[in-house]
């Protein structure tokens, strides 16, 4: 069975950028477009599917408007109310 890989592409992203730009390092392209974002992203998952046997990778698109995404935070609020319970007992 191939092993899939689920990645959080913003942060990602957001990251991959910043780790390089904070230190100076500003790539940009011949019209001075910042690529540093790209250039990292493709790194990281390059090593992650090289290093881990990874097939496929899927970075859902998801917004806070999306169900999907209004589901997850209701799971994790009614966890936490859950726990705040359990820690008063």
């Amino acid at each position: 069975m191939e092993k899939l890989v689920v990645i959080d592409g913003n942060f990602w992203l957001f990251s991959c950028y910043y780790a390089t730009a904070a230190m100076g390092n500003l790539m940009v392209n011949k019209d001075g477009v910042p690529t540093n974002a790209v250039y990292g992203f493709a790194n990281r998952l390059e090593s992650l599917l090289k290093q881990k046997g990874y097939k496929k990778a899927e970075c859902p698109n998801e917004t806070k408007e999306s169900k999907s995404y209004q589901d997850m935070i209701n799971a994790v609020k009614k966890y936490q109310k859950e726990m705040d319970r359990n820690e008063r007992k």
